[in-house]
């Protein structure tokens, strides 16, 4: 196994304990939230707006990430996996959209 494989593995496990440490965070932080009755309207409130704005602002993130792709690397692979994460962005946004205007917030 050559150092570039090794060092790619050592990143994706990286990668994959980070995921597995912020779920466990959540997850315990929700459970104590909910014992001490700390997810009230207010928190949901506060978590849609935050929730938009970060969206918003990924949009913009991934749209200077397009342009910058197609700057320095040209039409690669980078581009598309950019530009399929762009449409997924965008369908996901359509589809909550008529999901939550039809069924109510």
């Amino acid at each position: 196994m050559t150092e570039a494989i090794f060092n790619n593995w050592i990143g994706l496990f990286g990668l994959i304990a980070g995921v597995i440490l912020a779920g466990t965070a959540m997850f315990l932080g929700r459970r104590s939230s909910k014992k001490k009755r700390g997810l009230d309207e207010r928190y949901h409130y506060l978590m849609s707006n935050a929730k938009a704005v970060s969206w918003n602002i990924t949009f913009v993130v991934i749209l200077i990430a397009w342009a910058l792709v197609i700057l320095f690397e040209g039409i690669s692979v980078s581009f598309f996996i950019l530009t399929g994460i762009y449409v997924l962005h965008c369908l996901s946004l359509i589809l909550s959209a008529a999901y939550f205007s039809r069924h109510g917030g």
